[in-house]
């Protein structure tokens, strides 16, 4: 008896080490938890010209923004994820649907995951190294955009990342000029 404890001991010891090693998030397969560790925790950026807000990875360095105060760069210290969120005035009176039509004309037909609305679109790609993806929130007065590129490689974490974001942007004052 105790010899069999000690086998059934050592086999649940075991697979809560392989199991220690990855862990599910939100319904996606297996993750390495330490690339979790790093897209953990998050930041709020606020851009005070345009007024939208995101909220991004402690992993990614916010770069100075510009003189002219329409965006942020952000990556990592390899600068293999990155990402970039902007705003611009919308002189030409463009619709999220026109702009939408414009954009896909440079994804590539394949590998693409779209959609548009009468306020905002959103395109998500890939190629054989990097995930690309962009979400446009459009106003009468401005366009607040941001675009995030991550390697393909843990892909799901990515994919997790970019449901955060898309869900934490937010563009209160795109019918207001800046």
């Amino acid at each position: 008896m105790v010899r069999n404890n000690r086998k059934f001991l050592i086999i649940v010891s075991i697979f809560m080490l392989i199991s220690l090693n990855t862990k599910i998030v939100k319904g996606y397969e297996n993750i390495d938890v330490d690339m979790i560790e790093k897209y953990k925790k998050y930041n709020t950026y606020v851009n005070g010209r345009y007024g939208f807000s995101i909220e991004y990875p402690s992993e990614l360095i916010p770069q100075e923004e510009p003189t002219n105060n329409d965006g942020i760069y952000f990556s990592n210290i390899d600068n293999t994820v990155e990402l970039i969120a902007w705003g611009s005035n919308n002189t030409e009176g463009s619709s999220a649907e026109s702009l939408y039509k414009h954009d896909m004309l440079y994804v590539p037909r394949d590998n693409h995951i779209t959609w548009c609305n009468d306020y905002a679109y959103n395109l998500t790609w890939h190629d054989e190294k990097y995930i690309y993806h962009k979400y446009s929130v459009v106003g009468k007065g401005s366009i607040n955009t941001f675009t995030f590129k991550s390697p393909i490689e843990n892909r799901e974490l990515y994919e997790y990342v970019i449901e955060r974001l898309d869900r934490s942007f937010k563009a209160p004052l795109v019918h207001q000029c800046c």
